[in-house]
């Protein structure tokens, strides 16, 4: 993934925590396990195996960290 790409990435997870922490008021302790757990809850009701997405995302950022490091 390129520094750019990353980068994107990055900014994207930051508006996305700063518009959950200001819909739900909670603090930036706190706030990744809570938006965690809320999409733990969407995805039962979407019908979604959430343990098998977080395994797929948890391998892509894998892949894209070893990716960073070899270009480094």
């Amino acid at each position: 993934m390129s520094a750019s790409a990353f980068a994107e990435r990055v900014a994207s997870a930051d508006a996305t925590l700063e518009a959950y922490m200001t819909r739900t008021s909670c603090d930036c302790e706190e706030c990744l396990s809570e938006l965690l757990r809320d999409l733990m809850h969407w995805a039962d009701k979407a019908g979604l195996n959430f343990p098998a997405e977080f395994r797929t995302a948890r391998f892509h950022y894998c892949v894209a960290v070893a990716d960073r490091e070899a270009a480094a």
